[in-house]
This record gives structure tokens, C-alpha cells and sequence, in this order.
């Protein structure tokens, strides 16, 4: 089920996004929808989102797998995301530097699996 659960994501990044100073109900409902479906996506696999946190046109959030977490990131939706997703272990919450950085695309139907995987 997770397979399909994301690329729709990356369909939406395409069609871009109004640029704002200030945050636009268009991304607001975006990055909601983008929670709900991570968190279901990876609870599929075996692991739990933590936390997630929505910027001005960028999202991200950590989870885990045990006592193992891991942190990703979709940066600017207007200018450089292309629908691409970073992910990397960390230590946790508190941890910026984290371990080597690994990407995806959000229409991978394998992307999840591999996020996991990195931590499991």
C-alpha cells in the first residue's frame, strides 16, 4: 500500500506551487496531506513518525525503527525539490549532522522500504 501512497506528492511538486512571503493555504494542505501519508507509509514498514515540521515552503520530520531514528527532509517546493526527498540517520531530535545524507523520489515505489531500511 505504501508504494502508491507518496507519488501523488511528487505529481503536486511538479505542478508547482504559488511563491508567497508568507504561507499559502495551498502548501499548508500539502504538507498535512504529506504527514498523514509518511506516517501511514512507514508505519506499514514497522516505523513510527516522531515528529514532522512544516516550513515556509519546505517539510520534514524524524522516525524511528526501536531505538534506531532517522530524519528527512523535502526542501523548497517552489524552486528545488523536484519532488526529491533526503533522508539520513541520526541520534535524535537534537542531532543536526546526522549520518551520510541518501535520496529519493517521492514516486519510488521502493522509497519507503529503503527509508527503513537505512535504520532498521
Amino acid at each position: 500500500m505504501s508504494r502508491k501512497l507518496l507519488a501523488p506528492f511528487k505529481t503536486r511538486i511538479d505542478q508547482g506551487f504559488e511563491s508567497s512571503s508568507e504561507l499559502t493555504p495551498e502548501f499548508k494542505s500539502f504538507a498535512t496531506k504529506f504527514r498523514n501519508a509518511m506516517k501511514k507509509a512507514l508505519a506499514e514498514r514497522g516505523a513510527e513518525l516522531v515528529s514532522f515540521h512544516r516550513g515556509h515552503f519546505e517539510c520534514g520530520g524524524y522516525y524511528r525503527v526501536g531505538d534506531n531514528m532517522a530524519y528527512f527532509s523535502i526542501d523548497d517546493v517552489r524552486f528545488s525539490s523536484r519532488g526529491s526527498i533526503m533522508y539520513r540517520t541520526v541520534e535524535d531530535e537534537n542531532d543536526c549532522r546526522g549520518g551520510s545524507n541518501h535520496w529519493g523520489v517521492l514516486d519510488d515505489e521502493d522509497l519507503v522500504e529503503y527509508m527503513v531500511e537505512l535504520i532498521a
